[in-house]
Formats: structure tokens, sequence, C-alpha cells
């Protein structure tokens, strides 16, 4: 692969401060970015493209809008209470293998020539670990989802309700004494939790699965899984629920349907284009960081980050608008067919 010199790379985007912090942030945190980009792209780019949609029923609309805010802020709520717990366990063990794993779980684990935390089979395994949370959520997200759609057309758009900010107030600061009982309180449930989470991983069958799926697009698999199961949850909600319409209840499963089919099929698309495009670009980033004591970290994090990118462009700014065109036509044309 043709790859400019490192000197070359110095002070370019592969090296550049901002950058790094990004790429770091998403290998301690991949739950909680997919979620903030969630959140982001769910409640301000993806509720704009909805609303823009041409030649759509305005109600259909505004109840699709309400579905994509309803789930994006929830969506991080929720992994934003799991997560932490979880990603601070696992730093944890990431920081003091041997107090956690076995010599047989390390030694399988660590890639010849490299520490524990630059091989590529414990990364994998660590981040799987942190995207837990963004599993677990799945059911409550989809219920609390649903519960929240009607009373979010009713202060946006039917007028219904205002909401009133609560007051401000300063936040009290706990003697020290307080905080280090806290703080002591933490780290024992931290110490309990890495415990916790490091007998699967010295499981042998976990470490085979983490040996053959290394270097594979699984984090995108279990993306879509996600997505596909939280579809479905949130369908079967939608069709039993008491609170939405009649009429724009089909709309709304036939779009939630749509646009997960259509994200799905075109983020396994786009990887594919783009694994060479990726390589090149892990290259780079590995040239221009030689000798950095947290190039994994940067590396992991831009794996991250891809399928976060490529669904997340995809789910939120393009599918959006095409499935509530789509999906409005779909269940009209059901609607006349069957009476």
């Amino acid at each position: 692969m043709n790859v400019p010199a490192l000197t070359n790379l110095k002070g370019t985007f592969y090296s550049n401060k901002n950058t790094l912090k990004v790429l770091k942030y998403a290998s301690d945190n991949p739950a909680l970015v997919e979620k903030a980009a969630t959140f982001a792209l769910s409640t301000i780019i993806r509720p704009i493209s909805i609303l823009m949609t041409p030649k759509t029923d305005k109600r259909e609309k505004e109840y699709m809008f309400a579905k994509s805010f309803a789930s994006g802020a929830i969506s991080f709520g929720l992994t934003s209470l799991i997560f932490k717990p979880v990603s601070r366990a696992m730093d944890t063990i990431s920081k003091e293998p041997q107090k956690y794993l076995t010599k047989e779980t390390i030694n399988t684990l660590k890639t010849a020539g490299k520490t524990l935390e630059e091989s590529a089979p414990f990364n994998f395994l660590k981040q799987t670990v942190k995207y837990t949370p963004a599993i677990v959520s799945i059911f409550p997200k989809a219920l609390l989802t649903t519960a929240l759609i009607t009373p979010i057309i009713e202060i946006a758009f039917d007028k219904k309700y205002k909401i009133k900010l609560p007051k401000f107030e300063p936040f009290k600061l706990e003697s020290k004494k307080l905080q280090k009982r806290e703080e002591k309180k933490q780290s024992f449930k931290g110490e309990r939790l890495a415990r916790a989470i490091a007998k699967p991983l010295n499981n042998e069958a976990v470490q085979k699965f983490a040996l053959k799926h290394q270097n594979s697009n699984f984090f995108i698999k279990i993306l879509s899984a996600k997505d596909l199961i939280a579809t479905g949850f949130f369908a079967f909600l939608t069709k039993n629920s008491k609170h939405i319409e009649d009429k724009n209840k089909e709309p709304l499963i036939i779009n939630s349907f749509l646009s997960t089919a259509l994200a799905i099929t075109g983020g396994f698309a786009v990887d594919k284009l783009t694994q060479k495009p990726m390589a090149k670009f892990l290259d780079r980033l590995e040239q221009a960081n030689r000798g950095d004591k947290d190039l994994p970290k940067y590396i992991e994090g831009a794996k991250i980050l891809k399928p976060i990118v490529i669904l997340g462009v995809l789910y939120y700014a393009i599918v959006p608008s095409l499935s509530t065109f789509l999906s409005g036509k779909i269940a009209h044309a059901h609607e006349d067919k069957h009476g």
C-alpha cells in the first residue's frame, strides 16, 4: 500500500490533537459515543429530514418526528446511566489485567510483540463489553419511546401544554469526609463489577470467539441486530398502544421497519466499499503516531466510529425522508385495498 512517509504525516489530520482526542474518547466510551451521535442525529437531523419530506400527510410526519426525538433522547439517557460503571470496570481490568485475568487468558489474548492493551483480541472483548449497555437498553428504550410519542406531539404540535423549566439551584458541595466515603463506595462497587466482568473473559469459548472475530465487521452486525430487535419490539408496542391514534399506527410501524431495513442493507454495502479506504486510514494513523502509548486506542476508536458514522449517516440523514414518504404511500395503498 502506498502510504506517505511518517515525516509527511506529522502535523496532518492523522496526528491532529483534536482528531486523536475524539478517537481516544471513542475507544474509552464506545456505547456512549454511539448514543451521543444517535442523540444529535435523531433529535436534530432526522426530525428536520422527516418534516421536510414532500407529499406526505402532516400528521404522519408529526408522529415520525416524535418517535425519532423520543428514541434519541431516551436512548442516550439510558445508556449514559448504565454505561459509566461498565466502562469504569473494564478500564480497571485493562490497567491491572493480572489482578483479574488468569495467566492463560492473558497469554491467549496477547498478540506476540505487543502488550495486552495493544492486542486486537483483548480490544475486541473490551469493546464488546462496553457495548453491552446499548444492548441492555433496547427494551426499556422501546417502552419509553412508545409512551412519549403522544406527549411530544401534544407539546410540540398540538400546543396542549407549556413546558416550565425547573428553577436552577446551585449545587452544594459535600464535605470532604462525605466525598471520600462516596469514593470508597464507588471503588468497592467498581471492584465487584470488574471481577464479575472478568469471569466470562476468562472463559475459553469467549477467548476463541474473540480470536475468530477480532478483525471482522462484528460491531456493525451487532449494531444492526440491535436495531432490528428494537424495531420489532417498538412495532409490537405501537400496535397495542392505547394512546397512539389508530390511523397513524400502521404508517409509524412501516416507517420503522423501512428505516431499519434500508439503513442495515445500505450499511453493509457501504462497509464493504469502505474496507480499503479504512485500511489506508489506519495505516496512516499508525505511521503518524508511532511511539505514542495511546496508538492502540486511536486505532480502536477509528474502528468503533466507522459503523457509527456509516449507520448514522444512512439511518438519520438519508433514509428518514425516503422511508417517511414510502411508509405513507404503502399504508394508504394497504388501507385502500382492504377498505
